[in-house]
Order: C-alpha cells, then structure tokens, then sequence
C-alpha cells in the first residue's frame, strides 16, 4: 500500500482559511493548534490572510520582493532579532511567499466558485446522541462527546469523512465510492456495512467493531481485514493492528438498541443501560453484587427493559430526571 501524502502545516493554513481543507486534513490542524504557540501563529497568519486581495490572479513573488511585500506586516507582530534572521535568509523568505502565493490563489478560487463543495460541516455532540443521514442515504449515530466532520461535496466524487470520540455508521453500498473514515492516523474503508468505531483513550486504542459486511483498516505500514463477528484494533502507541474474534454487542447498544446479558452481573448490565440511554443508575453495588440478569433486548424502550429487571429481581425503580433508583433486597 501506497504512503499517505502529509501535506505541511503551510499547506494545511492556506487550505483551510479558504476552505478547501478536507475533512482529515481539518482534523490534523485542529490537533497543531492544540498548541498554545501554534494557536498564535494561526491567529497572526489568519489576519495577514484578511488583508491578501481576492480579485487579481497572482503571479509568483521573488523572493526579495515577497520579504519586501510581506515585512511590513510582520514587524509590528514579530521581535526585532526575529526579522533579523529572516532578512538575512531569503530561503525563508521564498517560502513565506509562496504561502501568500498558495492563500490567495485558494481564496480566488474560493470566491469565484463559493458552492464548490470546499465548506467544511461538522457534527458534534456534548452531552446527548444525535444520528444523522449523510447525502448519500448512510446513517450515523454520534455518541456522546464526539465529532465527525466532512465536506459539503460529499458523495460528488468520493465518500470520506473525519471523526473523533464514538459513531456508529450504517453505510449504504456504493462499490464506485467506498466509505472512508479518518480517524487519528487509521484509515478506515468500506463499501456497505454497519460497524462502530470507538477512540479509546484511556488504552491508547481504537475499535472497528463489525456488526455486518466487511471493513479494512490500514496506516501506512500495515492493512487488516476485519468481518462480521469481530473487533478490529489499533494500538496508537505501538501503531499496531489485529483483529479479536469477538464483539461486545451491548457495547454498541447506544445506537442499535439491541442488549444481550447472558448470566451478566446486574451491575454491569446497567452500565450499559447508562451509556446507551443517557442516564446515571443508583443502586447499592453491595446489596445487588451477587444478581446476575440474563435477557435480550431488541429495540426496547428503558422503562420496559427495568420493568423486566424489576420482575426478574423482585426490584422496584423511581426516576428522578436523568437518575434512576434500583432498591431491592438484593441477590444474598
């Protein structure tokens, strides 16, 4: 497999102040300007980029006169022994140049052509799910405290989209435009299936959990292939890929509404409830430690899924606003 072209952070500015940047691309500058200093560059490269014209179709600066163009601006922002050193490279200079060169060449594109499909859309949430269908009739359910980000030219050419946090895609076949997801430096392709993908970052990992169809998962150094049945996993740190025979079906609850707790800890059976429903479940971890629940759950609502809980355990629950109250007499 081919390596993925990085473009440089001047690339990535230049695209994305005219909004030509694509959807990975929009995520690698969100991760540079993490940065407090590159947050500060951006913001100083930004207002020199309101003040480029965006009428006239430029023509490559010499070096010598892009510094003389551009120095004005920078030193009312930059130290006197910085503008020092630069004058003394005009390499520096030539490259400053061809940055203007590059953001005013997108920026004309940009006005001549303003619903080329270069806008970016973003989908996030905080605190609650949202699903949303993309152009192309696919469906994705954004768990809590994710994003997936793609452009306004989707399903035109290609199909590719960046994500962080948790989603569960439903992707509809296109075998002429496969499904790409970006997500962290993990490339992942489909054509027509529903899986999860989840950013774990508390184990450094992320996982392709394929509830139908095929999906690959690639970095530059290696591809795997993961089927129905199985969790894909890629180990960020050692950028590592393998594949586990096995998926955690209630872990994807949030989206399919589908549970299955075979002889499972009722504890642990209401943790996924909480993270599928949005919801915090109270009940006294030691009176309830021995009850084990074992039921399946298609597309039922959280009042009947406790009800049942409630007949099986000879339980009784209240609901205040997102809090639910177990009590019983637990499983001793």
């Amino acid at each position: 497999m081919n390596a993925h072209h990085h473009p440089s952070i001047s690339e990535l500015i230049s695209k994305y102040l005219a909004g030509e940047a694509n959807a990975a691309e929009a995520m690698l500058l969100d991760d540079w300007l993490a940065a407090p200093e590159n947050a500060r560059e951006f913001k100083r490269i930004a207002a020199l980029w309101n003040q480029l014209p965006g009428t006239a179709i430029p023509q490559p600066p010499a070096p010598q006169q892009a510094w003389a163009e551009l120095e004005p601006l920078l030193t009312a922002n930059r130290p006197a022994a910085i503008i020092r050193r630069l004058r003394n490279h005009y390499a520096a200079a030539a490259v400053i140049g061809l940055l203007i060169l590059a953001a005013v060449y997108w920026f004309t594109r940009t006005k001549e052509h303003p619903n080329s499909g270069a806008n970016q859309i973003t989908k996030a949430t905080t605190n609650a799910l949202r699903t949303d269908t993309m152009p192309d009739g696919s469906t994705i359910t954004i768990n809590k405290n994710s994003e997936v980000v793609y452009t306004a030219g989707f399903n035109k050419s290609d199909r590719q989209v960046a994500m962080k946090g948790e989603c569960y895609f439903n992707v509809v076949p296109d075998k002429s435009k496969p499904f790409v997801i970006s997500v962290y430096d993990l490339t992942i392709k489909v054509v027509g299936t529903s899986f999860n993908v989840r950013d774990v970052t508390p184990s450094g990992n992320i996982e392709v959990q394929v509830q139908s169809g095929v999906v690959k998962m690639y970095t530059p150094q290696k591809e795997i292939t993961v089927n129905k049945g199985q969790t894909g996993i890629y180990n960020k740190q050692r950028q590592a890929l393998y594949v586990r025979d096995s998926l955690d079906i209630n872990s994807i609850g949030y989206a399919t509404r589908t549970f299955s707790f075979n002889d499972m800890a009722v504890i642990d059976a209401c943790r996924y409830l909480e993270k599928a429903f949005n919801v915090t479940i109270n009940l006294d971890t030691q009176q309830f430690n021995g009850c084990r629940l074992s039921a399946q759950f298609d597309n039922k609502s959280l009042p009947y899924i406790l009800n049942i809980i409630n007949a099986t355990l000879n339980t009784t629950y209240r609901q205040q606003g997102n809090t639910i109250f177990i009590s019983g007499n637990g499983c001793h």
